[in-house]
């Protein structure tokens, strides 16, 4: 899960912290210079963290690591 740290829809680093809570395991980061799309505003960042997510083979059918 990946949240921009200029998020305007809620605050990144409580909801981080709460979709950790509900989801353990889960895998996350803060992206700076990112609002809601974060793809759109940090590309490079974005997409570096997804290929390295999969080349570690990424979460199991059930969403575990």
């Amino acid at each position: 899960m990946l949240i921009g740290d200029a998020e305007k829809l809620y605050e990144p680093q409580a909801m981080l912290k709460l979709a950790q809570r509900r989801m353990p395991g889960l895998e996350a980061a803060i992206v700076p210079g990112a609002d809601h799309i974060a793809a759109m505003s940090q590309p490079e960042d974005v997409n570096g963290q997804i290929i390295r997510f999969l080349q570690k083979g990424g979460a199991d059918k059930n969403g575990d690591r």
